[in-house]
Formats: C-alpha cells, structure tokens, sequence
C-alpha cells in the first residue's frame, strides 16, 4: 500500500532594528550616580519592556550607541557603527499555500487547511513526500528504558505521533515534558524522519479538533515540516 503526504509550510518572519534620538548622561568617572542614571533610563516605562524591533528597543539601541559614542569606544564595524544588525524572529504566520494531499491506494486525497490540518509554529518551510509510519506517542528516553522508535525505520519517511503521552493527566507521570510538540518533532528528526503529523487520540479527546496555531519565541525551529492533523483523517489512512 503506498502511502504519501505532502506537506508545505511557509513561516513569515519580521524583523526590527534601531535608530531616533535621545537624551544622555555621561561621566569622565565611573560612579555610583551616573551608573544609576543608567540603570534607571534603561529599565524606565518610557523603554516598555524593549522587544526586539519596537520603540523601547529603539530608544535602548540609541541611549547606549551614544553613551558608547560619548567615551570614546572604538569599533571595528562599517562607518565607526556601533550598531550590528542581526535577524530576530518575533512573529510567525501560516502562509497562504499549506497544502497536505495522500496518496491511497492510487487515489490522491486533498485536505484542508485550517479544518483537517494546521501547521505547528516551529515547522521547517518546505515540502517532503514520502511513507508514513506511526511512532505511538513519539517518545524515546534512554532514562525511562522506554522508546517508541524501537525497531520502527522511520529513516527518510514522515511519522505520525500522538500528542500528550500514555498516562496524561496523572501528576505523577513519569513524561513530564515528553508530551511537548517540539520534543516530539526533535526525536523525530534525530531518528531520521523527514516530516511529523501530531494528531490526538481518541482516548483524549471528544470531538475530533485541532490545536490552536500558537508561536513561542524562545520555540526555534526544529528542521522538519510539522503539522497537526484531525484524528479522523489519520484514521481513514489506517
């Protein structure tokens, strides 16, 4: 039986960087009273918290490059800068073309987004076709002798992992922090799989859904395309 899924994730990233002016304090010393002055500017209201590429970012990247400016510092950067920029993810969207298609049987099924599927926020932006094979729960730990990759050949092939793991729900679960999406796709890739599809079991869930697309910053991304799926489409492949 042939089975392949098609997966394409485009991730849209934006980035921000410094500049407008700014008042100064300096000193020929170091003291206790310009340090504050310092302290207090940088941490004030008036910088909100200074996520990258908004106006406290801005206002902080200026204040210092001028104090910098203002001891003399010297810099090897283009034009005597003391600014370096660098990329800074700080929001990612679903592209417009997602698609997910299998092939069954020699009949090719199309899904759709947003109601069949979803891609994960750390997924790779890029298409893979191939076998899929099914890991369970996803899990493989040396420390809890329990691995769920055990004789499976997911080498080059998609896999198709449970979300949450065994006893969900239980405080004294013994895979706390095993059910983590991207530490399932990461075991993934390390075994050698091309792509992942989470999906929820039907022990878990009553009416068959679809997570949230959700982005957490300090989340990078984990090197292959990764979606959810809706269980009822994983089990008309089965």
């Amino acid at each position: 039986m042939d089975k392949r899924i098609t997966l394409l994730f485009t991730l849209l990233l934006w980035i921000g960087c410094s500049t407008p002016p700014i008042e100064k304090f300096s000193s020929p010393q170091i003291t206790a009273v310009e340090l504050q002055s310092h302290v207090q500017y940088l941490s004030s209201e008036e910088l909100a918290g200074r996520r990258p590429g908004e106006g406290g970012d801005i206002l902080a990247a200026k204040y210092i490059a001028e104090e910098f400016r203002e001891y003399g510092l010297n810099t090897i950067l283009e034009n005597n800068s003391y600014y370096q920029s660098f990329k800074v993810p700080v929001k990612v969207i679903p592209g417009s073309q997602n698609q997910m298609t299998t092939s069954l049987n020699g009949v090719q099924y199309t899904y759709m987004y947003d109601q069949d599927f979803r891609p994960l926020s750390f997924s790779s932006d890029s298409t893979v076709s191939g076998e899929v094979v099914f890991v369970g729960y996803g899990i493989s730990s040396d420390s809890l002798n329990y691995d769920e990759y055990k004789n499976v050949d997911v080498q080059g092939k998609i896999v198709i992992a449970l979300r949450f793991t065994p006893d969900a729900g239980r405080p004294e679960s013994k895979f706390i922090g095993y059910d983590s999406p991207y530490r399932k796709a990461f075991t993934a890739r390390q075994k050698g799989a091309i792509g992942i599809i989470l999906t929820t079991g039907p022990a878990d869930e009553q009416t068959p859904s679809l997570p949230r697309f959700t982005w957490e910053q300090r989340t990078p991304t984990v090197g292959i395309p990764a979606m959810n799926v809706k269980s009822t489409v994983i089990e008309s492949l089965f």
